[in-house]
């Protein structure tokens, strides 16, 4: 082979190594910018998210404080319900002895 020759075919391989590597690089630039744009979008979709989340937690605090609140409001309620049954029932059993006397009394008079 000629020197002239394997010279020329070793500034080819030269050249074309020197223009994959430019396009490598180009590449890797490329990729670095996309990158950079792909990751404060990420970020930006990621803090939304994070927002919608506390959102949520938020109005689930709100709604269980609200059925909290109507728990006891209905507790409450409930009791009040309790107590003037058992003020009833304490009044009737006071009662029932006086019903008695009162019903021997009809039935002697009666007779």
């Amino acid at each position: 082979m000629c020197p002239q020759r394997r010279s020329y075919k070793l500034k080819a391989q030269l050249e074309c190594a020197f223009k994959v590597r430019q396009m490598l690089q180009d590449e890797v630039i490329s990729l670095k910018n996309k990158l950079n744009l792909e990751l404060p979008q990420a970020d930006k979709e990621q803090e939304n998210e994070i927002i919608k989340l506390r959102q949520q937690v938020e109005e689930g605090r709100k709604a269980e404080e609200i059925l909290k609140k109507q728990y006891l409001d209905k507790e409450e309620q409930y009791q009040v319900e309790v107590d003037i049954f058992k003020s009833k029932l304490e009044e009737k059993d006071k009662l029932l002895p006086f019903q008695d006397n009162t019903k021997i009394l009809d039935d002697i008079l009666s007779s």
